[in-house]
């Protein structure tokens, strides 16, 4: 479970502003029943889907009276510890597991009491259940020549990944802690060692080598260098590779809290210094970047996604890469390097799709044809015979190809994705899909947003809302929406977003992306008398604040402070007033009301 929202911290209601909402005069109305009906309005038509933790007020004041707020939960499917109430000082906190094994219902009631009167309201909420994946960097025991891996080592002690960041840090290897900016590094045989390797990265097709060098007598030290030196081969007492350097066999890696990578020599973690690795000692190797996806039930015509499936028996997932592998369609378990899938509908066939992919402008399309009699194949083509409908009986696209309706998938342990019948997937085999066929469908790249509280200057961000109602987080894309700021749910289509100071104005920023090199202003601008909209311009006028009362950053146009953000089921980023987020509609916030905040996108 993670917390990632938490901006209600108190609700102060106030009789006067209370009372003229209501039918009876307020004189005979008691605070008992003002605080009701206030709890009542509060949490009418609330509850639905839930994707992240959030708060409830815990306190009702009313004049000098205050009624404490007694939640109470009831988890009717799923696991009761998948949620938890954290009382704070006047708001509580409902803890929830974002990603539970099976469906998760839950009940939660407000209650409040006073002698012998109580009252309370009940609101149901749910949470997906989300397939276990693997996120993050997997080690990789044997790696291959030709093929990318990120370099990488575990810093316990900073409770960090650190990556190859492809660069110096003075004397030594940079690192960066997230892996979407981490170089892919290589490796290469050495024909005359036996089991010797290089280690290398591409500067514009240049082979850059991590190198290890004795830089003084007796003295090793790393560079990066296009004429290596240092040789590296598998230890299996050090189990890592090792390069023999100045009289010393040496690893790549670091120490104590070091976050850079420099050689060290093999003593420090080999014989009685062993159990070093992992506590002091931290080897640096090749891993393989996993991607959490997202399965799109209903994937839209123009829209690029990845075609995925989980391979069970291999552990992977594995994504088409845009290829073929011999007979049938090429996969990698790298998301970053698949290729963006369409769909295009086939006028004349209802519900018919075709699936492509772009070369050069061109449509590249994923098709089944009946290469020989009855027999049905995989082939990549510009001109498709296939046409794909969607079927309830297989829960996936087919086409019946050579007098069969076909899928596109896998078995067994394979990893390319071909053509089957299915029967294989239909009625007594159902239960095989998952267990040794696994279908392919569109998926979206997910990523965890590390967000920040403290934006610097000058430096890029994603500018992103969690959309609860859309069950998505929206990242700014660099363009207009019709009146709107545009978004995209793939963090790799977001623009970097910068803040940057106005002298004249303490605390003042505005926020740009550059579009070759140029500043494009994020505005809200008062485009008529009274009224807001935000803009794309080289010549911004409003000037934002951070609110703590809002808890975001504010410009005040038209009269009014405004935010950037969204609500109900809108995909877009557009400018409202705060007034929707603050006081009496905090509560709001992550359930109608969606405020874009700076994070950095990333896999882990």
């Amino acid at each position: 479970m993670k917390r990632i929202l938490a901006c209600l911290l108190l609700l102060v209601f106030c009789l006067s502003a209370f009372a003229a909402c209501g039918t009876e005069p307020v004189e005979t109305k008691d605070n008992f029943t003002l605080a009701k009906e206030y709890l009542a309005t509060m949490y009418k038509g609330k509850g639905g889907k839930v994707v992240m933790d959030y708060d409830l007020v815990g306190v009702i004041a009313i004049g000098e009276t205050s009624y404490a707020i007694e939640w109470t939960v009831d988890v009717t499917s799923g696991k009761a510890e998948d949620v938890a109430i954290i009382k704070n000082d006047k708001a509580v906190t409902i803890d929830v597991n974002e990603k539970p094994e099976e469906e998760l219902n839950y009940t939660l009631t407000a209650t409040i009491t006073e002698g012998e009167n109580t009252f309370a309201i009940s609101l149901n909420y749910f949470v997906n259940a989300v397939a276990p994946v693997t996120s993050g960097p997997v080690f990789v025991a044997e790696p291959k020549t030709g093929v990318a891996y990120k370099f990488a080592l575990n810093q316990v002690n900073r409770g960090e990944i650190l990556y190859f960041a492809g660069k110096m840090s003075g004397n030594y290897f940079a690192t960066t802690n997230l892996a979407l900016e981490a170089v892919d590094v290589f490796i290469e045989s050495v024909e005359d060692v036996e089991g010797g390797v290089r280690f290398y990265f591409l500067v514009d097709d240049v082979k850059n080598y991590l190198d290890i060098h004795e830089y003084a007598e007796g003295k090793a030290g790393v560079r990066i260098t296009t004429e290596p030196s240092a040789v590296f081969t598998y230890s299996e007492d050090a189990k890592t590779y090792v390069a023999n350097v100045a009289g010393e066999d040496r690893y790549l890696g670091t120490y104590n809290t070091y976050n850079t990578i420099s050689a060290s020599s093999t003593s420090y973690i080999t014989g009685s210094k062993a159990g070093d690795v992992g506590v002091k000692q931290f080897v640096a190797g090749f891993r393989t970047l996993q991607f959490n996806n997202k399965k799109v039930d209903a994937p839209a015509e123009g829209t690029g996604y990845k075609f995925a499936l989980d391979q069970v028996n291999r552990g992977e997932t594995l994504y088409f890469a845009g290829k073929m592998s011999g007979n049938y369609f090429a996969t990698t378990t790298n998301g970053l390097e698949a290729v963006d899938v369409y769909l295009e509908s086939v006028e004349d066939v209802e519900g018919g799709v075709r699936f492509y992919f772009l070369v050069d402008g061109v449509k590249n399309y994923l098709d089944i044809n009946e290469y020989a009699e009855g027999k049905a194949g995989v082939r990549i083509t510009t001109e498709p015979s296939a046409v794909f409908t969607y079927s309830e009986d297989a829960k996936t696209y087919v086409a019946n190809v050579a007098g069969e309706d076909r899928y596109l998938g896998t078995y067994n342990t394979y990893n390319t994705i071909s053509a089957s019948s299915t029967s294989y997937i239909t009625g007594s085999k159902a239960g095989d899909v998952g267990v040794k066929q696994f279908v392919a469908g569109f998926r979206t790249l997910q990523f965890n947003n590390k967000k920040v509280d403290a934006p610097a200057e000058g430096t890029g961000y994603k500018f992103a809302l969690d959309q609860v109602n859309r069950g998505e987080t929206l990242y700014f894309a660099g363009k207009m929406s019709g009146n709107y700021f545009a978004t995209t749910t793939n963090g790799l289509e977001a623009v970097d977003v910068y803040l940057e100071s106005v002298e004249d104005v303490e605390g003042g920023v505005r926020f740009y992306f550059l579009v070759d090199g140029v500043k494009n202003y994020l505005d809200i601008n008062e485009y008529a008398e009274g009224k807001a909209g935000v803009r794309i311009t080289t010549e911004p006028s409003a000037v934002f604040t951070y609110s703590e009362d809002a808890k975001t950053y504010v410009a005040n146009v038209a009269g009014e402070d405004r935010y950037l953000g969204t609500y109900n089921t809108y995909n877009t980023i557009s400018a409202s007033s705060t007034s929707y987020i603050t006081g009496s509609k905090a509560g709001d916030v992550g359930v109608k009301q969606f405020v874009a905040y700076f994070c950095i996108a990333d896999i882990v």
